[in-house]
């Protein structure tokens, strides 16, 4: 790969509509070749294919991609290798959830869904899914609101054959199955499929004109690989159904538009708003971190509790093969969105955030994990000694 397949790019007119990222502040002068320098170190280091991001902040917006040549150099699969640039379109991942949440609280706000009602009393059909007379009778105890915040005790995956892991809002158990069956709530209410109103009513309306919940043709173009392992590519077209869980696909920039639109108010009332973003559920501490978390989750979102930044509203992403994050810094008017394509063992998202938000004190939710490698040390100059003179000379000296 060459030089044309890293792009950079600093957008300095911000304008809906022509597809750019709207509502932003002013745009000031960014030097975004010391951001790119230092994200392709960290990629290099974690032995990762490509990064993209976006972040928006009072100081600009610097949207760019990098990368890492080496990586593709080593590949067994090189020849099928795409330009990779600021508008390749990656797996979202979980943030798919993030536009579900959106819509179920605003059908809400609008009196079309009730979050604590049973999700059977909407859609009889969700049922179908539960193969026991148990699971049956736990799943018309499940409501909006234990979907959203993930206690359902439903799993993260098994989607054909679903069954509990507790009662429902026993515990919390992070829940991609849950979602979708909201996401079948939501589409026989609306007598549509997500992928269908989520463009008609959101993407096309933000200027997401690439972002879907399905395969598009143009994706045979835009879409990047992801990789398992060092040469082992994914098919781009890995996840062919529409699922909220985990099927989006849209680029760092497409995103950034939802999460500045967020930060605008999503045309939630201050009444829904808070209650959208109510911290609900403490998670747990992670394991072999130390400390208290700070973390609770909101219907759909996460909220970090700082002490530097206020309320820090986020969502992962990982598909195995692609990872990514959505944040949004309310109390900073910061969004910061990105994506790679790799199941790097590494701890990426902390190096990431490090770089980009500059905190005192690396956020909790990043802590943890394998530390990258560190960086290659520069070696000394080797200066030439002089020959030694015979045996029994004087040495002469210039």
């Amino acid at each position: 790969m060459n030089g044309k397949y890293i792009r950079t790019t600093i957008l300095a007119a911000l304008a809906l509509a022509g597809g750019a990222l709207a509502g932003t502040n002013a745009v000031h002068s960014i030097d975004v070749g010391e951001y790119r320098t230092k994200a392709l170190d960290l990629i290099r280091r974690a032995d990762v294919p490509s990064l993209q991001v976006t972040m928006t902040s009072p100081e600009g917006v610097l949207s760019f991609c990098v990368v890492n040549d080496a990586f593709y150099a080593a590949s067994e699969r090189q020849q099928e290798v795409r330009p990779i640039d600021e508008k390749s379109i990656y797996q979202a991942c979980s943030i798919s959830k993030l536009p579900l949440a959106y819509f179920a609280v605003k059908m809400a706000q609008d009196g079309r869904l009730d979050l604590d009602r049973p999700l059977h009393e909407y859609n009889p059909d969700i049922l179908r899914h539960f193969e026991t007379e148990q699971d049956r009778e736990r799943a018309k105890r499940i409501t909006a609101h234990m979907v959203l915040t993930h206690t359902t005790c439903l799993p993260n995956k098994g989607y054909l054959k679903m069954s509990f892991q507790g009662e429902p809002e026993e515990k919390f158990i992070y829940s991609g199955v849950g979602m979708y069956v909201l996401q079948e709530v939501l589409e026989r209410l609306k007598g549509q499929t997500l992928d269908v109103f989520a463009k008609e009513e959101l993407f096309d309306r933000l200027g997401m004109t690439h972002t879907s919940y399905m395969w598009q043709k143009e994706y045979e173009q835009l879409a990047v690989y992801g990789f398992r392992k060092r040469g082992a590519q994914r098919n781009t077209q890995w996840s062919v159904r529409c699922n909220a869980a985990y099927s989006l696909r849209t680029s760092s920039e497409e995103f950034t538009k939802f999460l500045q639109w967020f930060l605008r108010g999503a045309d939630l009332t201050p009444e829904w708003q808070k209650k959208m973003f109510t911290e609900y559920v403490k998670v747990p501490p992670k394991a072999g971190v130390p400390g208290d978390s700070r973390l609770y989750r909101n219907l759909g979102w996460v909220t970090e509790d700082s002490n530097e930044f206020g309320k820090i509203r986020f969502h992962g992403g990982n598909n195995v093969a692609y990872k990514g994050m959505a944040i949004m810094i309310p109390e900073r008017k910061i969004t910061l969105c990105y994506f790679f394509n790799s199941d790097t063992r590494y701890n990426l998202h902390g190096p990431l955030t490090d770089l980009f938000l500059k905190p005192k004190k690396r956020l909790y939710a990043h802590t943890g994990g394998v530390a990258l490698p560190a960086p290659p040390v520069a070696q000394p100059l080797h200066t030439p000694r002089r020959p030694s003179p015979p045996l029994g000379t004087v040495p002469t000296h210039p």
